[in-house]
Formats: structure tokens, sequence, C-alpha cells
């Protein structure tokens, strides 16, 4: 499912499926969120290695396998922001033509028309 504001949504693929839709307007939250998770797993002591591979089975873990429960809106942001990690450490490719994101502006509503 896309979601989407006035400014639009943003939506990261991974291995060609939709992983995770998020509102545009939230993408700089997401990224700062992200660059604090990836400074504390480091001060914790973990590994680039150990932090690639938690975020890649996180993402499997949400998208692939069966759910417990319906995933909720901090769900999402958190898958966001592990594949905001995967390609800021380059495990995926922003730009990549099976993963990366996908930025969409916003679905063009038909305005009236005036018959003069």
């Amino acid at each position: 499912m896309i979601h989407q504001d006035s400014s639009g949504s943003v939506n990261a693929f991974y291995k060609n499926r939709l992983i995770v839709s998020r509102p545009l307007k939230s993408l700089d939250r997401l990224k700062q969120n992200a660059d604090s998770a990836i400074r504390d797993a480091l001060i914790s002591g973990w590994s680039l290695k150990k932090l690639k591979e938690f975020n890649f089975a996180f993402i499997k873990k949400l998208r692939y396998q069966e759910k417990v429960r319906i995933p909720g809106k901090e769900d999402w942001d958190i898958a966001m922001i592990c594949v905001l990690i995967l390609i800021k450490l380059r495990a995926i490719d922003p730009d990549g033509d099976r993963e990366g994101l996908l930025l969409m502006k916003p679905k063009r509503v038909a305005g009236a028309r005036l018959d003069l």
C-alpha cells in the first residue's frame, strides 16, 4: 500500500518487492533517525557487518515471513530506517533497478474545467 501526503511518497524496494512506503515529508526525520541508529550501534560496539545483517534480517522478517500481527505505523517507520541504514552502508544501491528508493509526486486530481 502506498502512503502519501500532499508532497508525495518515498517507497523502498528490495529484490523487486515494495518493502515500505512512507509520506515524503517524513524522509528528513527518518534519515536523521537512521544516522542516530548507526552512531548508537557503532558506539555500542557493533561491527558494520553485524549492523548490515541485522537490518537485512529485519526487512526479510517484516516482508517475507508470516506475520504474528499486522505491522503498525512505527513498524513501517523502522523498516524505512533499516533501508536507509543499508543505503548509508552501501549494502543497497539507492538508484538500483531491483532495489533502492523511489520518490513519487502526489497523484494529480483532475480539476474542474471551465467552459466559456
